[in-house]
């Protein structure tokens, strides 16, 4: 996104998994993946690769790990987020570390993203709880997996103008609810974010068990954005996914946002990548390019 990609020696091998990032930037499938888990690490490849520095997550790799990459001259440096204010700290952290031209894109994100949020809460802060409808985030190969309290899905819900059901129930990521959580808790909406969403969706819609489910009934069932990574977590696409939030929440008070044409200037502004109608569609609907 900060313009930068020619300078990534190696990465994990999960972002290989992403069809859109393969197509928008291809070179990454050629890219060496030292990182297995938190644990285990290929030093020699990291090492191979003469990396100027490293970024990972706060809790990316095992301590040990890292106390010999940095042994090597190796900066690490670790970052997260968990809210859009981290995210921004994220994105101007690696501009700062990556260059001028990076930093000053970086900026530009920032108040891209703030100008998003700004236009979605003037309208949302004002809504009564009432207003608000409940919503459920699924993750992983279930339904029953979801997003809780203190994640950056449970942050875009409120702000969106939505509440996040699960949030009095579990706290993180992918946690496991029972059948008779979800049963009881009745979402209003319920959001599917996996890379398998029409799977998981087709699950919702034809499973007894949730045929009484509101969101079932009243096909208020939706499954986020898939792009370069998908919208609903730890994303550059957050800033395009708090308007697709908000829009699907309150269709009603966000009609003047235009989706298709907010993911083709965001394209070709950050990712330097010129969507057609058919593809700017199949990312909103979380399909793969064709």
């Amino acid at each position: 996104m900060l313009g930068a990609s020619d300078k990534i020696v190696a990465t994990s091998p999960v972002i290989k998994n992403y069809p859109w990032f393969k197509l928008l930037f291809p070179n990454i499938v050629d890219l060496p993946t030292p990182f297995t888990s938190a644990k285990e690490v290929n030093l020699e490849t990291i090492f191979s690769t003469q990396p100027d520095v490293m970024i990972c997550g706060k809790n990316g790799l095992d301590t040990a790990i890292i106390e010999q990459i940095t042994a090597a001259n190796i900066p690490v440096i670790q970052l997260n987020f968990d809210d859009f204010e981290s995210l921004k700290t994220t994105v101007l952290t690696t501009g700062q570390i990556l260059g001028p031209e990076e930093e000053a894109k970086a900026k530009e994100f920032c108040e891209y993203l703030d100008h998003n949020l700004k236009l979605v809460t003037d309208i949302t802060s004002k809504l009564a709880d009432g207003e608000k409808p409940t919503v459920i985030h699924t993750v992983g190969n279930t339904y029953l997996g979801v997003d809780g309290a203190k994640t950056i899905i449970d942050t875009w819900i409120t702000l969106a103008g939505g509440i996040n059901a699960a949030a009095s129930y579990v706290e993180g990521n992918g946690k496991t609810i029972s059948i008779e959580q979800l049963l009881l808790i009745d979402p209003d909406i319920i959001i599917v974010g996996n890379l398998e969403g029409a799977k998981i969706k087709d699950q919702l819609m034809t499973d007894s068990q949730c045929a009484n489910l509101k969101a079932v009934k009243n096909g208020q069932v939706f499954i986020s954005p898939v792009g370069v990574f998908p919208w609903d977590r730890y994303s550059a696409e957050e800033a395009l996914h708090i308007l697709w939030a908000a829009k699907t929440l309150h269709p009603d008070k966000f009609e003047s946002i235009d989706m298709v044409k907010e993911v083709k200037e965001f394209y070709s502004k950050y990712f330097g990548y010129n969507l057609t109608d058919d593809e700017t569609n199949r990312i909103l609907n979380a399909q793969t390019p064709e």
